[in-house]
């Protein structure tokens, strides 16, 4: 092997964002512990069962302006 070839490992990121529909912050759904804290939504995504996506609903609390935001499906 050519010793000025140099190996990687390339990272896979997934996200999975909305922006709140009363104050525009984004807001990454990963970063809310409890939707993700059994791997829950990672399944989601993984799964290629869109009708699971399309069937995700989840409320969550804006980080911002603290209003509730009702989250229904995932789209790619």
């Amino acid at each position: 092997m050519d010793k000025s070839i140099k190996i990687v490992e390339g990272t896979i990121n997934i996200e999975a964002y909305i922006a709140c529909p009363h104050c525009d912050t984004y807001i990454d759904l990963f970063e809310i512990d409890r939707l993700n804290d059994d791997m829950q939504l990672s399944k989601v995504i993984a799964n290629e069962d869109n009708e699971e996506q399309d069937n995700y609903k989840e409320m969550i609390t804006c980080p911002d302006c603290y209003k509730k935001i009702q989250i229904e499906g995932l789209a790619y």
